[in-house]
This record gives C-alpha cells, sequence and structure tokens, in this order.
C-alpha cells in the first residue's frame, strides 16, 4: 500500500492480490484518509468491492463490505478505481464513484471494448475519458467526472 500525493488529490494505492485487504491493511487506510482530510483522495486496488453486476459473475473482495464502509464514512474519500472484471462499469454511492476499468488486452465477453482511462486531474475534479483500441467501439470516448471539491471541504 502506498500513498501517492499530487496537487490537487492525493492516490491511495491498496493491495488486494490475495482478493481481501486485511484488516492491517484497513486499518492503515482509516488513519492515511483522516491524516490527509485537506485534499480529496481517489483509491485504488485490483479487486471489485462487491460482486460483478456485468456479463460474468465474479466476486469482489471478500472484505469488500468493510472497504466501502470505511469510504463511505470519508467524504474526501471520492472514488474507488478497479479492474478485476475487466469490464467498463461505473456506479456511485453518495459521494463514493466506483470505476470499473476495462481490460486493454484481454475481456471476458465479446463486444466488451480494449481500453483504458485517460485521466485529467485538476483542482476541482478528475476527468476520466475511455480510450478505446478500436475507435469504433460503442464505448470509446465516454467519460465520467468525478467533483474533488463540493460539500465536504
Amino acid at each position: 500500500a502506498e500513498v501517492v500525493e499530487l496537487p490537487h488529490a492525493n492516490l491511495i494505492l491498496l493491495d488486494s492480490k490475495t482478493r481481501s485487504l486485511g484488516g492491517n491493511q484497513l486499518v492503515w487506510l482509516v488513519k492515511q484518509l483522516d491524516k490527509r482530510k485537506d485534499k480529496p483522495a481517489l483509491i485504488f486496488s485490483h479487486y471489485n468491492p462487491y460482486p460483478n453486476r456485468g456479463v460474468r459473475p465474479i466476486p469482489g473482495l471478500r472484505d469488500g463490505k468493510a472497504l466501502l464502509n470505511i469510504l463511505a464514512k470519508c467524504k474526501h474519500a471520492r472514488a474507488y478505481l478497479y479492474g478485476h472484471t475487466h469490464e467498463w462499469q461505473y456506479d456511485q454511492r453518495d459521494h463514493l464513484h466506483l470505476i470499473n476499468q476495462p481490460a486493454v488486452a484481454y475481456y471476458f465477453g465479446k463486444g466488451h471494448a480494449h481500453a483504458w482511462l485517460h485521466m485529467k486531474l485538476t483542482e476541482k475534479s478528475a476527468d476520466l475519458k475511455l480510450k478505446c483500441s478500436n475507435a469504433q467501439h460503442k464505448q470509446h470516448g465516454d467519460h465520467r467526472q468525478i467533483i474533488l471539491k463540493d460539500a465536504y471541504t
């Protein structure tokens, strides 16, 4: 786990290689979020926090509910970005954006985008734009905006 401090936001990188964050890492996350309330936080990890609702049923983190409870309590935690399911999906729970990133090469369902996200981070927002390998794909150019500063500040 690591924190990358940027001018407009903190990126918090979690290790979920065992499909679990574990109690120690969740305690560490709470401490990092508590120490850095001055800037919005974007949290990254490999696994989905809950079972996938897409083409294939893919279980989420074993402690995904605990993770989401922590992030729900921290208004400056603005997004959780992950990629394990290889599908471009987006959800929002109150202030928290849940961004499921697609695969660049290997996908699980016919017609899924081979793509990556381009993120432009400004003082006010994180603007995400989907860039598909095939510019003709129906999802090419999809975008989401994560407002970084609002009522929590």
